[in-house]
């Protein structure tokens, strides 16, 4: 039985309806009970062939107004979360093809030094 990728959890992990997180997948992707995703109309190619293997990017692989609905509807859910009234917003400024979107860096000790970079 496959099921339906209907969001993007806050740090990137596609939830499907029944609050399954799946890395990887995109609201409109189907995803069946071994994992594989069948991409949607909102999964895209990422511009960058290292992305999935480095672990520094995230949500390249997300189109670009999904993406903008990632953005805008944490800042919503936020807001409304706090009591706040949700005031008309301006769509976000979104990173071009082949940059980054978001970074996870690591820190790692060799001895004495201290090396930063991403996981690859």
């Amino acid at each position: 039985m496959s099921e339906r990728v209907v969001r993007l959890a806050a740090r990137g992990d596609g939830v499907t309806e029944s609050g399954r997180f799946v890395a990887g997948a995109v609201p409109g992707d189907t995803v069946d009970a071994d994992g594989l995703i069948a991409p949607g109309p909102d999964h895209i190619t990422p511009a960058c062939r290292h992305f999935g293997r480095c672990g520094g990017c995230q949500l390249q692989h997300v189109s670009d107004a999904a993406y903008a609905s990632f953005i805008t509807d944490r800042i919503a859910e936020a807001l409304k979360a706090q009591g706040l009234a949700i005031p008309e917003m301006f769509p976000p400024h979104l990173s071009p093809p082949g940059a980054r979107r978001r970074v996870a860096m690591r820190a790692m000790r060799q001895g004495k030094q201290i090396m930063l970079g991403f996981a690859e």
